[in-house]
This record gives C-alpha cells, structure tokens and sequence, in this order.
C-alpha cells in the first residue's frame, strides 16, 4: 500500500487544482472567452491522444507537424510580420552560432542537439549584449551600427552554425507524442500574441522604453525622471538590438523563441538527472503553466530567465559528468547572463559553486581552477550592467539596498516597493503553507488563482526524499531550489518571480511520480499528469483580461490593426496617439497614471514630477516652475484625475481651472496645455 501513496497524493493535488482553475475560469475578474478556449484545448489534446493510439508516432508526429506548422506560417504571412519574425530568429541564430563557434575552441565534448542549443544560445546572448553595451556606451548605438554588429559576429557564428546542423536530436522523443505535440499547440498560441502589439505595463514602462530611448539617443544616456529606467540591464540592450533590426515587435519574437529553448532546457535537465520521460513530462508541465503561456506573450524578462538559470545548471551537469574545468566556466558565463539580467539568480545559482568546492576539496587546485573561472567569467558578463547604474545613481542595485549604497535618488527605507503586500508572511506557518497558497490561492501573489500551476505540490514535500536517495546533481538541484525558495519568501513573493526556478521544480516534481514505480501506479501517475495538465492552460486565458477574446486572433489572421488593438486593449493609447499627433519635437510631458503608455509616446513622459501647491506662495508659481521646467502637457489617467494626492499639485482641480486647457478627454485619460500666462 506505501508505494500508492505517492499516488494519493498527486491524485489529491490534481483534484484541488482541478477545482481551483474551475473557478478561475468560471468566475473570472474580467469576462472574456475563456471556457471556449478551455474547451478548445482539452478537444486538441483528446485529437491528439486518439491519433497517437491508432497510429504510428511517425505518422502522428508528421501530421500534426504539418498542421501546426502551416497554421503558423499562415499566421505570419496573413498578420504581415514574416520579417520582425526573421529579425528574431536571425539573432537566436547568432547567438546559437557564436556560443558554439567559442564551445569549440575549447574542444568541450559534443550533445544531442536540443542540449547543445540550450546552451549555446545563452553564450552567445551575452556576447550580443556586451557588444551592444559597448557600442551603446561609446555613443555609437544606432540602426547602422547595430546591422554592422550583427554582420561582424555572424562571420564566427556561421562556422558554429554548420557544426550545430549536424547534430542529431536527442532520440528519445520520437515515442513521448502526447508529451510533446501539445507543446506545439501552445506554442502556436504563444505565436498569436507575437504578432499582437506590446500591451504589458512593465515591458512598455521599462524593457522597450530604455532601449529606444538609448537607441534615439545614440547611446546610453540617464532618465532618472522615472526610477524604473535603472533596472534595464542584459536583456534590454537585446531588445534595443531587435527594435534597430526589426522593429517593436522583434522583441516579441526574441521572447517567443527563448520560452520554447527554456522548455526544451527543461526537457534536458530531465533526461540528464532521470530518464526521458521525467524530461518530456517536466517540459510540458513547465510550458503549459499559466504564468509561463502570459510570459511569452510579452517582453518580460522572467522566461528567459528561466532559460538562462536553466542553461548554466547544464553547465554544471556537464562538469559533474566529466570534471573539466571548462564546462563551470561556461557555467559562469551563463550564469552570467542570468545575473546581467536579475540580480536575483544569485539566490539559484549560488548552491552550485559551493557545491564544487565541497565535493571536489580532495582537488584543491583543480576545484579553485573551475571556481575561478566560475566567478570571473560571472562577473565579466553580469558586473558592467550594475556599473552602469553605480555611475547614475551611487548604488549599482538601484533601488534596492539603498541603505547600504544612500543613493540620494532614493530613501534609505524603501517605501514604494512594498512587497510586502503580496503573500502569505513569514512566520513558521504561514512557510509551511506557502507552497498550498502559492498553488491554490495564488491571488495572493500579485495574480490569477492557479497561475503558476502545480509543479511546486509535486515536488514539495516529496521530492525531499532526494536528499537521501539522490545523487549529487539531484541533490544540488533540490539546494537551489530551497535556496531560491527562501530568499523568494523573505524578499518578494511574487509569483512571477517564481518563473525562474519553475524548470528544476517541474523536473524533480516529475521524478517523484515517474521513476522507480510499478508498471500500474505509473499508468496512474500519468494519467493524473495529463488531468493536470489539461486543468492547467485554461487559467492561461484569464490572464489576458486585456481583451476579452483572450487571443488576438484578428490580429494573427490580419483582420485587426494593430492601432485598434492598442486601443482596445490600453485605453489610454487613445490620448497617446492625440498627444503624438499635438506635441512638437522639444515639448515635454508630465504625466501621472500613464507609465503603461511611455513607449508609444513620441515625447518623453515624465512620470515622478512632485508638486505641493502647498509649497508655493501661489498656484500661479507652481505653474510658472512647470513652464521654467518646459513641460507643456500634462496627461493623466482617469483614475488619477478623481482624487489626486496633494504632491500631484498640478491635478488638483483649483490648478487645473486656472492654468491648464483640456484638450482631449475620454473614458481613459485626459490631456490639458499648460497656459504660458
């Protein structure tokens, strides 16, 4: 009866997640199409599984090729973004190119493919980012430079691109058709929103933002008018790289295909640790979790994070396998990356070096050879972009630990960051409940219930048993995981921010079910998987509450432009696009409420312009500190308008009846003229 219990308790949280996206999607906050898509998802997965019981998994996997792959070139072609698609997997292809162009000058031992590539790309992201970061900050970052960079590496990345090529897939997935062909479906999904306009508030405010900024600008240049430009790192000069090739929505394709490369990271660490079927069932319970299908619609940062945190664990798999030194500094270098683009991967990555300098201490020098290049290659990579804030801000992790670095952009105590709205607390029992409330009661962590899956209730407290059974890979991953967990808890608990350690979740939360089991409670363990997995990527839909078809399949077919989706689905780009056709190259913009719209806008919009009238004589000399300032517009949300705090001066109704012209006004935003006299 013991070796059932394993079983109970998936079939146990399977049931509760069950309900939980039920009513999710029942009873979402905005209404929208989501049973139709539910429905639509579980009739492909059925479709699916039918075919691959009367036929052979050739035949299936041929089929369903064919039809996901003509239904994407149909949707490139009809929404006519064949070439941001091109500027996208141009540099994909690079960067592939280039981290195995310098893998083999090192002579590293060759892998399957879908390793190989994994590991590659995130190489080769990083040599992208510091050649744009250096054009950037010797004032030479431009469309022709930018064409000039890509043209330079591609000569080294084609050499890496023909040995690539001759890999062979990784063989044991031809026989996992259900496993892997719903994967193919979500990612034609994931496509539809590639094509869609950028819609999400921080992509908009920050990841697009700065880069066009540097790139109108020519270089790296400073905006402390809002504070959120200083957590541009890594990943935003790439984008600025892919807004020079290929325009706004390059950045959207990038995105697109570094998910789909973390899932196949995911289905690596599987197969290396267990066997192929922990890989294939971890890759479709990572790539069919909610927050992962919203996080390859938008230019967020979290996916690729996943893949890079993903990609240098393989390193260090690598190293494990063969004690070459070499495969911890690719290690590094990828770690890196993660680093360069959130300081938070340190709380993942750091079990790792620490677990090279307990296991190999019998080596000493061969042990400080691979930490050294471990460290040295992770600071080369990640150091230059915290630098960048140190020289604008007096603290390179702005805005955080300001009360060790006293930036005097920013209070010693935090108080606008307050995480501490989000979660459950940090005492012992709110711990011991956080993975139940994290799973099932995820409105408590900044989104949808049932948005970051069930990954977490397989893998806790199960999997614990790693740390007796296991083997030192195994357990090095369950001390990331837990490292990761508990600077999560006591920082943020976000649950976006859980995205990044999603991948090692999934794959020892698949073990615990599919390794070491009798032939029957196996047929039951996947079984309640694929229950899972079909209750998981409807709460997907409610994500989108954007629009209330939840997919912009108008878009995708070209039966939408681009101009009403934005209007239908940021109601403030209405007065944007007044204001872009009203302001003159010089005017300035303060806005309150509207940070979600900085990209589109023409002018710069600045959004941290406190005045008190209290503060003034009169009203007339706060309007005259506007005019002396060069602001000429002010644009603020509805929402902002009705009650307006005392430091936005310039939105109390007694200022704005005597110094200021409403030009514009909807249910969204109103636009006003700051009168000269």
């Amino acid at each position: 009866m013991l070796h059932w219990l394993p079983t109970l308790w998936l079939g146990f949280v399977i049931l509760r997640y069950s309900l939980t996206s039920f009513k999710t999607v029942d009873a979402p906050n905005v209404p929208g199409l989501d049973v139709q898509w539910a429905v639509t998802w579980v009739a492909i997965v059925l479709a699916i599984m039918l075919s691959a019981a009367l036929l052979k998994h050739s035949v299936v996997h041929r089929i369903w090729s064919g039809l996901l792959g003509a239904a994407a070139l149909t949707i490139l072609l009809l929404s006519h973004t064949v070439l941001p698609a091109l500027a996208a997997f141009g540099i994909l292809a690079v960067s592939a190119g280039l981290g195995e162009f310098a893998l083999q000058r090192f002579r590293l031992d060759s892998a399957p493919l879908i390793e190989r590539v994994v590991l590659t790309t995130p190489i080769g992201i990083g040599c992208l980012a510091l050649g744009q970061l250096l054009l950037a900050w010797l004032g030479l970052f431009s469309v022709t430079t930018s064409w000039a960079l890509m043209s330079l590496l591609a000569i080294p990345a084609v050499f890496g691109l023909r040995s690539l090529l001759k890999l062979k897939v990784e063989t044991g997935l031809p026989g996992h058709s259900v496993g892997i062909i719903p994967c193919g479906y979500l990612f034609l999904l994931n496509l539809v929103w590639a094509t869609a306009p950028e819609l999400q508030y921080d992509a908009l405010n920050v990841h697009l933002a700065v880069p066009r900024f540097y790139l109108e600008n020519g270089g790296l240049m400073d905006l402390p008018y809002f504070w959120n430009s200083y957590m541009a790192h890594l990943l935003s000069m790439v984008f600025g790289l892919c807004l020079a090739l290929g325009g706004m929505l390059t950045p959207k394709f990038l995105i697109l295909g570094l998910g789909a490369l973390a899932a196949g990271s995911v289905y690596v660490v599987g197969r290396k640790l267990f066997n192929h079927e922990v890989g294939v069932w971890a890759t479709l319970l990572f790539y069919s979790t909610p927050l992962v299908i919203w996080s390859s619609s938008t230019t967020y940062l979290d996916l690729p994070q996943a893949l890079f945190v993903t990609g240098s664990v393989i390193a260090f798999l690598r190293w494990h396998a063969t004690f070459n030194w070499i495969w911890m500094a690719v290690s590094g270098w990828i770690a890196g990356v993660a680093v360069g683009n959130k300081v938070a991967a340190i709380a993942t990555l750091i079990a790792f070096p620490l677990i090279v300098v307990a296991y190999a201490r019998r080596r000493p020098r061969a042990t400080l050879q691979a930490i050294s290049a471990y460290i040295l290659l992770l600071l080369v990579v990640a150091a230059p972009w915290y630098w960048v804030v140190y020289e604008y801000t007096g603290n390179p992790f702005f805005p955080l630990l300001n009360a060790t670095f006293r930036s005097p952009q920013w209070p010693a105590e935090n108080t606008s960051l307050d995480w501490n709205t989000f979660g459950v607390g940090t005492s012992f029992s709110s711990l011991v409940v956080l993975p139940f409330r994290l799973t099932l009661d995820t409105s408590r962590f900044g989104t949808s219930r049932g948005a970051v899956g069930f990954a977490l209730l397989l893998a806790f407290p199960l999997a614990v048993g790693l740390l007796w059974k296991g083997t030192l890979p195994q357990r090095a991953l369950l001390a990331a995981i837990a490292v990761h967990m508990t600077v999560w808890a006591f920082t943020a608990q976000y649950g976006r921010y859980f995205i990044s350690v999603l991948p090692l979740v999934a794959v020892v939360g698949c073990d615990v079910f599919l390794v070491g089991r009798s032939e029957s409670a196996l047929r039951a363990n996947r079984m309640l998987l694929l229950v899972g997995v079909l209750a998981q990527v409807p709460v997907a839909s409610v994500l989108f509450w954007n629009i209330p078809e939840r997919f912009p399949v108008n878009r995708a077919l070209g039966r939408e432009t681009p101009e009403s989706l934005l209007a239908r689905g940021i109601p403030e780009y209405r007065s944007v696009r007044f204001l872009n056709g009203v302001a003159q190259p010089g005017e300035k913009i303060l806005g309150v409420g509207m940070e979600q719209v900085r990209f589109y806008l023409d002018a710069p919009l600045f959004t941290q312009r406190y005045i008190n009238l209290a503060h003034f004589t009169t009203p007339a000399d706060a309007r005259s500190e506007l005019t002396r300032e060069g602001f000429t517009y002010i644009v603020a949300s509805t929402k902002a308008l009705q009650k307006p705090p005392a430091w936005f001066g310039y939105l109390q109704p007694e200022f704005l009846e005597s110094f200021a012209e409403r030009l514009y006004s909807d249910d969204a935003a109103t636009v006003f003229r700051v009168r000269n006299r």
